[in-house]
This record gives C-alpha cells, sequence and structure tokens, in this order.
C-alpha cells in the first residue's frame, strides 16, 4: 500500500527547477530568418548530459512570460591589430521577466560599444540565464564566453568566429540601430 503524500504540489517550485538553467542569446550579425530581426537561441542544463537546444515552443514563451532570476551580459567582439577581445558588462535581474526590462540591453550595448571604436567591432549581442541559488556571474565568470568565437572560448561551446561577412553585417546592422535610436530621441524633445 503507497503512502498518502504529506506535501502538495507546487506548481512554482516545479517551474523554478524547470527553468532553473537555462540560457538565451543573440548575435546581431547573424542573419535572421523571415520577419525576425535576431535569432534567438536558447538552451537548457540537463543535470547530466550537459547544455541542449529548447526547441518547445510553448516552453520558450513561458521562459520569457514569467519573472525568474536572470543575469544578462552585452557582449562586444572586437578585433584590432590582430588580438581580439570580447568587450562585456553584465547586470543582474531578480524576479524580473527579462523582456519586461525596458532599455537593459540598450544600456549594455552602449556601454561594451563605447570602450572601443567601433571600426573594430565586428560583432555585439547579449547573453542572458536563468539562475535559482547562484548567480552564475559569480559562480563561474566564463559564463559570458558561451558562443563567443574559438579563440576566446576554451572551456565553452565555441561559436562563429572572425569573417569580413560578419563584420559588414554587423556594421549594417548597428548603423540601422544608431539611426533608430537617433529617431526615437528626436520623437521624446517633441
Amino acid at each position: 500500500m503507497a503512502k498518502p503524500r504529506k506535501k502538495k504540489h507546487s506548481r512554482q517550485a516545479r517551474d523554478q527547477r524547470l527553468y532553473a538553467n537555462i540560457r538565451a542569446w543573440m548575435w546581431e550579425a547573424e542573419p535572421a530568418d523571415g520577419d525576425n530581426d535576431f535569432v534567438l537561441h536558447v538552451e537548457k542544463r540537463a543535470f547530466r548530459m550537459g547544455w541542449s537546444t529548447l526547441r518547445d515552443q510553448r516552453m520558450i514563451d513561458n521562459l520569457f512570460a514569467v519573472p525568474r532570476n536572470w543575469v544578462i551580459c552585452g557582449r562586444a567582439l572586437v578585433m584590432a591589430d590582430g588580438k581580439m577581445w570580447m568587450e562585456q558588462a553584465d547586470m543582474s535581474l531578480p524576479s524580473r521577466k527579462l523582456l519586461e526590462v525596458n532599455g537593459a540591453y540598450e544600456v549594455l550595448r552602449r556601454t561594451v560599444l563605447d570602450a572601443n571604436q567601433l571600426r573594430h567591432v565586428f560583432d555585439c549581442g547579449w547573453i542572458a540565464q536563468t539562475w535559482l541559488h547562484n548567480d552564475p556571474s559569480e559562480a563561474d565568470p566564463d559564463w559570458v564566453y558561451h558562443d563567443a568565437p574559438p579563440e576566446l572560448a576554451p572551456k565553452q561551446v565555441a561559436g562563429l568566429g572572425y569573417t569580413p561577412e560578419r563584420q559588414a553585417r554587423w556594421q549594417m546592422v548597428n548603423t540601422r540601430e544608431t539611426e533608430r535610436e537617433q529617431t526615437d530621441t528626436s520623437h521624446d524633445r517633441l
């Protein structure tokens, strides 16, 4: 005979466990498909299997629809004089919906781009990760190198490296973003 359950099921606790280790990121120069501005990548960390791509659209929608603990990092890939590095700036967002934090990415983007000459930047983007007990930026400072070029991501999953085409695509995106910011600013003054 089975023992009766003493503890009631908690949807909130299940949700926290299910979404405790999820990473999402995008690069501005990555070619998008259809009407999307950028390609969004989402991965979940499984206990024994490591990081795997999250393909369930309902889970992805729920990830962004519910307040969670996030750490978000703005990243700029820079190459000058044969040296490559990643400029980064991060912030923790406890108990927030990531998509409703107005201006968070814009602030991080401006910070990393202002630290470098734009002609040396070959891509810019963000990476965000959920956390339950430990902020990943404190537990593992290398988490931001996920999907960075192989020269920068020694122990993480490496992404695409530098190409002139990637830099040209990013320059086009940056021009569009700069024009959009200037238009938004001029409307604010009216």
